[in-house]
């Protein structure tokens, strides 16, 4: 998964966000909650949740701009609803790209895209993998 949507925030009711919805996110969590098994009594200081929005790998950013497009079109309703609840504190699409140290890189977001994710109030934000 290389491009996430991820919503969070401290007082976020995030089984209250999801209930009308069928979306399936990959992961929620709560505030309160140990974060896994084996994270030594470390609790979630936030609730939220994110969901995968383009499965095309780190190195095929083009793909992932087009199927974020697409994922904003289909789930409009549900993004404005969630960019506007109450206790959201964090709402932003999450895009996973590979660098390499060797050279210069860029990623283009279209501006169609850019206009698009603004309308239901998304940030944008890049995170970069080594190769």
């Amino acid at each position: 998964m290389s491009c996430v949507l991820r919503v969070s925030g401290s007082e976020l009711d995030v089984l209250a966000l999801l209930s009308d919805y069928e979306l399936q996110p990959h992961k929620v969590w709560q505030r309160g909650a140990s974060k896994r098994a084996s994270s030594c009594g470390q609790l979630h200081s936030t609730s939220g949740f994110f969901m995968t929005v383009s499965n095309a790998g780190f190195q095929n950013f083009e793909k992932q701009d087009v199927d974020a497009q697409q994922f904003i079109e289909a789930n409009r309703e549900f993004l404005h609803r969630a960019g506007t609840f109450p206790g959201v504190e964090h709402f932003v699409l999450d895009f996973g790209i590979e660098f390499s140290e060797q050279a210069p890189q860029t990623s283009l977001f279209r501006s169609e895209f850019v206009s698009t994710a603004a309308s239901v109030g998304l940030a944008i934000q890049i995170s970069s993998y080594p190769q």
